[in-house]
């Protein structure tokens, strides 16, 4: 039985903010300061950049929270093999994963 509370339970597991398959990105409205957890698909949110110069890929996303209707922007760009090389972002600032687990781990409290 411990073996199986071990294998759902996620801890031990190092968590990583870029795999093969994903990068996840952390930011946070610059109005209300709600935090977001977003997960970027290699396979199918990148688009590929045909022009001769600049990054190989390119992902842009745009968020809209619960608590207020600010839209947040942000642009990814990666290299050939499909790494995160630059981000920026819009009416809003990254924050690391640390702080994004923060809230959600006062929220559980609350």
């Amino acid at each position: 039985m411990e073996f199986l509370k071990k294998l759902f339970s996620g801890k031990g597991r190092e968590l990583k903010d870029e795999t093969s398959e994903a990068v996840f990105m952390y930011s946070q409205c610059e109005k209300c300061q709600e935090k977001f957890r977003n997960r970027i698909d290699k396979q199918f949110d990148l688009i590929m950049n045909y022009e001769d110069s600049g990054p190989a890929y390119r992902a842009h996303k745009e968020l809209i929270g619960a608590r207020c209707r600010n839209t947040i922007i942000f642009d990814l760009e990666f290299d050939q093999q499909k790494r995160l090389t630059g981000k920026s972002i819009q009416r809003g600032q990254f924050i690391t994963r640390e702080e994004y687990e923060e809230q959600t781990s006062d929220n559980t409290l609350e």
